[in-house]
């Protein structure tokens, strides 16, 4: 009961965060943070339906983890719950910019350092095994990442690429392998979608976050990744 509690709770606040970072845009330093607060709490149609559908996949995660895999810990569900809210606010940039803030990147690497704070206390026998899992899947997808920018015209970008690491430092090399694959399998629906209905070409670059954000979706709710 206590997780499911703090599992929530967490689900709230990551779609808070979510929000805000949505509805933000860059602003002049001089602006005060009145008028922030004033602009995110006016949004538009779109704006609304994302953090609509954000916050019932985030719940619905969240649901799945505690439900059907009994055995994780505390900390392995809340990772996977603030990863999907994290990869929600990069699918909306990607798509919108195509660009992925580097704000957003440091986000999830302050909340993962903030959860290691917490494994460090309650979950001191698997910290290292956990830890060198989290780095080896950040390195092997940060160099995979750099590879496919070199080798695929149009493909990954430098966005891409540091997301693919912040993901590996959530999931581990195992719950990272599986969440790629369900990426990869994502973004060729989406592409063959999108040339059946004539809105991209075979040649055009795509948003690859949208496909991420489906992909380890997928791999953490339904494989438990």
């Amino acid at each position: 009961m206590k997780q499911n509690i703090l599992l929530a709770s967490l689900t709230l606040v990551m779609c808070f965060i979510a929000m805000f970072s949505i509805k933000y845009t860059p602003i002049k330093r001089a602006e005060q943070m009145k008028e922030k607060l004033k602009a995110f709490f006016h949004s538009t149609a779109k704006e609304a339906v994302t953090f609509i559908a954000m916050f019932l996949s985030v719940a619905a995660v969240s649901l799945m983890l505690v439900l059907f895999y009994e055995n994780n810990t505390v900390s392995f569900n809340i990772k996977r719950m603030v990863l999907v809210s994290l990869l929600w606010i990069a699918a909306y940039f990607d798509f919108k910019s195509y660009r992925i803030p580097n704000k957003l990147i440091l986000l999830g690497l302050a909340l993962r350092t903030v959860i290691l704070m917490f494994e460090l206390v309650f979950e001191r026998e698997e910290i290292l095994y956990i830890c060198v899992s989290e780095l080896i899947a950040a390195a092997i997808l940060l160099v995979m990442s750099f590879v496919a920018m070199f080798v695929v015209k149009n493909g990954l970008g430098m966005g891409d690429a540091k997301l693919f690491a912040v993901m590996g430092l959530y999931l581990g090399i195992q719950g990272s392998l599986s969440a790629v694959f369900m990426s990869l399998i994502a973004i060729f629906f989406i592409s063959v979608i999108l040339m059946i209905r004539k809105k991209k070409k075979r040649k055009d670059s795509l948003p690859f976050a949208p496909a991420i954000l489906v992909g380890t979706t997928v791999a953490v709710s339904i494989f438990g990744a």
